[in-house]
């Protein structure tokens, strides 16, 4: 299969640009600070933190649909802002070596601890839908980190966080404890944990060979880490301190996670529209193409507010146009209806020729040939219509009534994706079968593939895995992907989780586990066809799931 190109918005690619450059300045600030004595280069820092912090704050807003892990990552962006406010307070306002500003350099470890678990939280909720929540157990966190916390905080009364070599009038020089131990291995633990979820939870697999872009942030702590160790006092510790390494680490993290897409986000709608089969797109109220399909031709927004009551003709009536309002805006459709109008025209054509006896004549032939080279065509498509008859109904009845409700709206058109990518490859394997009676095992794989990728976008945790290749009979491919749309529209909605694994080798297994279904698969379906291909059908139902393995025969070869 081809690889995956991940699209990343040119708003997103600079905001992100922006924050490195403004994190960087506060390098070149107190490499030049005595030249601008009058100004504290400390305010100028946490003025630049602050402004990438906002900026990064924002575009989570706009990207990160899920409320509760917006929530959580916003939440991280203010523990940025936090420590790095008490941070400059420590510097600003408080002479060195005051009392307030080792219980400051204590409370450092406040937002630490906490950005570290918001973070951990955000990522349980990858692969959940917005009305599913995680599990109320995992609120015993915040227990360990309130308790890490106060364990730094009180360190004056025990000195298990940071011992003080010289007492508390020289607190400067300190070894670390058991405390402080514990505050790191608290932050890598949670760190490790956020990048394996991600991992397990991504149910792109190409997507997984992105796991180099969140170990960067992690690989510029380390080597922070290790200069720190080698040299405190070298120029790179001057000109960039720990508490602004953390600042950047955090968040970087996380958006780098978000880059990989191993962290779902909207941030690639624009080429999901444009790489989808869909012939429609959005339009703002003040006629702004949100989002458009390359198959859609252009409209304009007086003709998108009349298709919402009528069918708007276009391209000299080959294609016509509907609308539906939405939040913002309209959602748009256009039918393609050439190939009736085509006929239409030849009928015509034809009833004019007729009336000349001379042409008559001469297109007899012409006229029979078509006729069988036409019913020909009538022929295979009735028999793509038939076979697809229950999903070319659902398709028709959900383009006609379409909700008003937008988010229902959205719903609506993420299950017509996944009607239409079957009925498309469905039909385009009935036309294969009747010019060859075997192909190539892949194309059940990538319809397969195509199917869950859609299941995907509806909200369904989706994963395939496919093992082996071979030239097998076109009917059993057909009954193979027949019985698994049918499965599919059995589960959802309801269904969140299905995995298929689609073997080839003695026989064709395929094997589909349903988590939550929305009514399970009956045994028989299509027992006959199954017990005359030779092949075999089990269910089994354990708790939510369901495990549905079809068997059947690779059948003649070429």
């Amino acid at each position: 299969m081809g690889c995956i190109v991940i699209h990343i918005s040119k708003e997103t690619k600079l905001s992100d640009l922006l924050c490195v450059i403004l994190v960087l300045m506060t390098g070149f600030v107190r490499l030049f600070r005595d030249n601008f004595k009058s100004i504290s280069s400390n305010i100028i820092i946490f003025l630049l933190f602050v402004f990438s912090a906002f900026i990064w704050i924002s575009q989570i807003k706009r990207r990160i649909i899920h409320p509760k892990v917006q929530k959580y990552l916003v939440a991280t962006g203010y523990m940025v802002i936090l420590l790095i406010f008490v941070r400059t307070v420590k510097f600003v306002f408080f002479p060195d070596g005051h009392i307030a500003c080792r219980f400051i350099w204590y409370f450092y470890y406040a937002p630490q601890t906490f950005m570290a678990l918001f973070m951990f939280l955000a990522v349980l909720h990858i692969g959940k839908s917005q009305n599913q929540t995680i599990s109320k157990w995992w609120r015993l966190l915040y227990i360990p980190a309130t308790l890490i916390v106060l364990f730094v905080l009180t360190n004056d009364f025990h000195q298990l966080a940071f011992k003080f070599i010289d007492g508390f009038d020289n607190w400067n020089k300190y070894t670390h404890g058991i405390g402080y131990n514990l505050a790191i291995l608290w932050v890598i633990i949670l760190f490790l944990a956020i990048l394996i979820i991600s991992l397990s939870r991504c149910a792109v697999s190409d997507y997984r060979k992105n796991i180099w872009k969140p170990l960067v942030p992690l690989l510029v702590g380390m080597i922070y880490i290790i200069i720190f160790f080698i040299d405190s006092n070298n120029i790179f510790m001057q000109l960039f301190k720990t508490t602004e390494i953390i600042c950047f680490i955090f968040p970087a993290y996380i958006e780098s996670l978000i880059l990989a897409q191993l962290f779902p986000s909207n941030d690639n709608y624009e080429a999901l529209w444009s790489a989808s089969n869909l012939s429609g797109g959005i339009i703002s109220l003040k006629g702004d193409i949100c989002c458009r399909s390359k198959k859609c031709v252009s409209v304009t927004l007086e003709q998108i507010i009349k298709a919402e009551h009528e069918n708007v003709p276009l391209n000299d009536g080959n294609i016509i146009l509907k609308s539906h309002a939405i939040n913002g805006g309209y959602g748009y459709w256009v039918r393609d209806i050439s190939d009736i109008n085509k006929i239409t025209d030849e009928l015509e054509n034809l009833g004019d020729l007729l009336m000349q006896e001379q042409i008559m004549l001469e297109k007899e032939n012409r006229i029979s040939e078509e006729k069988a080279k036409i019913e020909q065509q009538t022929m295979i498509y009735n028999e793509i219509a038939k076979s697809s008859q229950n999903q070319i109904e659902k398709l028709k009845g959900l383009l006609e009534n379409p909700p008003e409700n937008e988010k229902d709206f959205e719903t609506i058109m993420k299950y017509i994706a996944i009607l239409n990518a079957y009925i498309k490859r469905h039909s385009n394997m009935v036309l294969y079968l009747h010019r060859k009676s075997c192909f190539n095992s892949d194309e059940l794989r990538y319809a397969i593939s195509e199917s869950l990728e859609y299941i995907q976008l509806y909200g369904i945790t989706a994963y395939g895995n496919y093992q082996g290749e071979k030239t097998v009979s076109g009917k059993y491919v057909l009954l193979a992907y027949e019985i698994f749309e049918a499965a599919i529209e059995s589960a959802i909605p309801g269904a969140d989780a299905v995995m298929v694994n689609l073997e080839m080798a003695d026989m064709i297994k395929l094997s589909i586990e349903i988590n939550s279904p929305r009514e399970y698969f009956p045994e028989d379906y299509r027992l006959d066809d199954i017990v005359k291909s030779s092949g075999s059908l089990e269910v089994e139902i354990d708790e939510e799931s369901e495990y549905i393995i079809l068997n059947l025969p690779i059948g003649e070869s070429i």
